[in-house]
């Protein structure tokens, strides 16, 4: 079976979809909400999938149709950055009000926001992915979704951030190859 090919800047894209959407609404349990996620970009482009893949979309099988969107490393990815920023919700939102002093984050928008909170979390809690990455996702996504102010003001709080975050620990070459996209 086949599957549309989404980059990590998609994957980042599906988190922040996610964050968002938890930010106005909690779940209780956050899989269920990730399994929402999986299932309503199914039902918006099942007619798509079906031309693209010859594959019959069986609406039951949401585990079989996320597998058609997104790669199992894509889905492990945004599952990866959802859980994170949820389960260090405090220390990151404690974190950013350091690094946003004129602005409580209930005055940013909600989007805003949510790039921040995982930006944040994939820096200090991130093993992978060079600080530089993160922020220039973190802006390009600002900008995309919000307006070009937020992609300043997401860099400006991102480099205040980059002071205090600890450094990468690099991996040999051949486990980077080895590693999911």
């Amino acid at each position: 079976m086949s599957h549309f090919s989404l980059s990590r800047r998609q994957a980042r894209e599906c988190a922040l979809q996610i964050l968002f959407q938890l930010d106005i609404n909690p779940a209780p349990v956050i899989k269920d909400a990730i399994d929402a996620f999986w299932d309503q970009q199914v039902a918006s482009r099942a007619d798509e999938i079906k031309d693209t893949t010859g594959f019959t979309v069986d609406p039951t099988d949401t585990q079989a149709l996320a597998a058609v969107l997104a790669s199992k490393g894509v889905r492990e990815f945004v599952t990866h950055l959802v859980y994170g920023v949820c389960e260090n919700l405090r220390q990151i939102d404690g974190r950013l009000a350091g690094y946003t002093p004129n602005w409580s984050l209930n005055r940013l928008g909600g989007v805003e926001r949510a790039i921040l909170r995982m930006a944040v979390f994939e820096m200090f809690h991130g093993k992978a992915t060079p600080h530089k990455v993160v922020i220039n996702e973190a802006i390009d996504l600002a900008k995309c979704f919000c307006s070009l102010e937020s992609g300043r003001f997401v860099n400006t709080t991102l480099d205040r951030a980059l002071k205090d975050a600890p450094p990468l620990i690099a991996k040999p070459r051949a486990e980077r190859r080895a590693r999911p996209r």
